[in-house]
């Protein structure tokens, strides 16, 4: 068999099975012609059968049609920008069923030609309207400008306030090791798993005051009326034995038991203004940036018995001379 037969085109087989098509002859006579001149596998039977059907019908052509080919790169990027601008959500596998590219193209064009990459939305904690962020952030304003109108002397009648939970158990949670199995295992915590919450009052001159919510109580405007502001009133004696709580301007989040009209209604009756915070913003909470996180981090490792020994803790830590430093520098670094 010379080297022009093996690399006959299709085009010419259809060409001779039209020939025989014309001659009268049936599909496998067709077939066994093509099989003695050209070998065994140069067509299969099946073709011959599907050609005589298209020249039945009609077909005469034996050339191949013309195809689009690959579309240009700017019609794919342009189909793959149009999907996205009725839903940028969609997912890789979704643009590509729409638009008839392959998954790995539609890759391609988001990061390469788009630019695009693919990021989880971020958590906050309200879906705030336009209308709700110009309050939020009306309020800061008015928040921060009273704070200024203070300076320097009035801000030490400025007293912040917020709790959090700490668990008794406070396991590692990383090691340095020469290997995985020898750096050990830590459980994941359990919802049982027993905790405390503790409630810390603070200001620019230090922290006036640390305690935690009893076993079986709950943090409600009873129990800060009740209990938490008369012992506030206490140990603010301390640090300033004539006014006490007097002409103190409180700061706090608005959670429910600090917004209540019993807990207003007892702090107004003992001379203490309520600063404002911003609506819907329990991120903006100060001891939230610096304070819990830092005291969590350097219990780590520490198991305490009782709620008591706990808080004691805490106080220990918020009580030593370099903590002010720490807790600034912290701040500072944004953690």
């Amino acid at each position: 068999m010379s080297s022009e037969i093996s690399v006959l085109s299709m085009e010419v087989v259809r060409g001779i099975i039209w020939f025989c098509y014309k001659l009268g002859d049936t599909q496998r006579v067709a077939h066994d012609k093509i099989k003695v001149a050209y070998g065994e596998d140069k067509v299969s039977l099946q073709t011959v059968y599907n050609w005589y059907d298209h020249f039945a019908r009609g077909v005469t052509a034996v050339s191949d049609k013309q195809r689009s080919g690959r579309p240009r790169i700017s019609e794919s990027v342009e189909a793959v920008s149009l999907v996205l601008q009725d839903q940028p959500y969609a997912s890789s596998y979704h643009i590509s069923s729409e638009t008839g590219l392959s998954k790995t193209t539609v890759l391609r064009i988001l990061h390469e030609d788009l630019k695009l990459h693919h990021f989880s939305l971020r958590w906050v904690p309200y879906a705030l309207s336009p209308e709700q962020k110009i309050v939020r952030e009306t309020v800061a304003q008015d928040l921060l400008a009273e704070l200024d109108s203070m300076r320097p002397i009035g801000l030490s009648y400025v007293l912040t306030s917020d709790e959090s939970w700490f668990c008794h158990d406070n396991p590692h949670q990383a090691k340095w090791a020469l290997s995985r199995d020898e750096a050990g295992e830590r459980a994941r915590p359990t919802i049982t798993k027993e905790k405390t919450l503790i409630v810390v009052f603070w200001s620019f001159t230090g922290f006036s005051f640390v305690t935690s919510v009893p076993a079986g109580s709950t943090y409600t405007n009873d129990y800060l009326t009740n209990i938490l502001i008369p012992e506030l009133e206490t140990a603010l004696r301390k640090f300033r034995p004539v006014l006490g709580i007097r002409r103190t301007k409180l700061h706090w989040d608005n959670a429910r038991p600090h917004t209540a009209v019993i807990t207003k209604n007892e702090l107004a009756s003992r001379g203490v203004a309520l600063l404002p915070h911003p609506p819907y913003s329990p991120d903006l909470a100060p001891s939230d940036f610096f304070l819990f996180g830092y005291l969590k981090e350097l219990i780590r490792g520490r198991n305490f018995l009782s709620s008591t020994e706990l808080v004691d803790a805490i106080r220990e830590i918020l009580g030593g001379e370099s903590t002010k430093t720490s807790l600034l520098e912290h701040s500072r670094s944004g953690r």
